[in-house]
């Protein structure tokens, strides 16, 4: 339910450390999660920017129309536990170039988890500027109906910003190893951020039914919501 709003809009972030496990098999079948993650295009490293936020709001207002109710609130506060997971499946026969695309996008993953508070900051202040309303069979039903709203969209919001963006960048690190002269691993990684900030759209895949969803080891050490 939404709480009383404070007097000024705060955010606390609190950041784990994140963990990396590397499995030397294939990647088991895939189980449904619900949580957001991403992976690399070769089904072979996945990870999670995982994220709990709780929010404090101000009830603007509640109204009962007929049979339902109607509420519209405005956060006021966010508190975040965010995390990074990653799964590698190494599989039995790994050329070099495969352990150094992997090392890749651990890395890619790792350079976004640095400025994942900050990252969490802004996506809390995007949060704050809006208005969010719901309807319910009560009163209490619309406010948190409210609520869940906002938490989701919370939720997508940092997905957006940090696990979207590792699949990007992943996608631009695996176009400049297909030219004839591949930088270092560090300069290679360097660039791909540049060009998939340059051409963020160029990188963007619509996501399949069979590449919708985490292996199930992932998926089982995901934090509960």
């Amino acid at each position: 339910m939404a709480q009383p709003a404070r007097s000024q809009s705060f955010v606390a972030v609190q950041k784990v450390p994140l963990i990396l496990r590397k499995h030397f098999c294939k990647a088991p079948p895939p189980t449904a999660t619900g949580d957001f993650w991403g992976m690399a295009d070769d089904q072979t490293t996945f990870w999670a920017f995982t994220i709990k936020p709780t929010l404090g709001a101000n009830a603007l207002s509640l109204e009962q129309m007929g049979k339902s109710w109607n509420a519209q609130i405005q956060v006021t506060s966010a508190c975040c536990k965010i995390g990074l997971i990653m799964d590698i499946y190494l599989g039995e026969h790994k050329t070099a170039s495969d352990s150094e695309r992997q090392a890749a996008y651990a890395l890619i993953c790792q350079s976004l988890y640095k400025n994942s508070e900050s990252t969490a900051q802004e996506v809390a202040n995007r949060i704050f500027a809006q208005k969010f309303s719901a309807d319910g069979p009560d009163a209490e039903s619309a406010l948190n109906n409210a609520m869940n709203k906002a938490v989701k969209s919370f939720e997508y919001r940092y997905f957006l910003n940090c696990g979207n963006t590792a699949q990007r960048v992943a996608r631009a690190y695996d176009l400049v190893c297909a030219q004839k002269t591949v930088p270092k691993l560090s300069a290679a990684i360097a660039l791909s951020f540049r060009v998939a900030e340059l051409n963020p759209s160029m990188f963007n895949k619509p996501k399949s039914k069979s590449d919708s969803r985490p292996p199930r080891p992932f998926s089982r050490e995901f934090p509960p919501r």
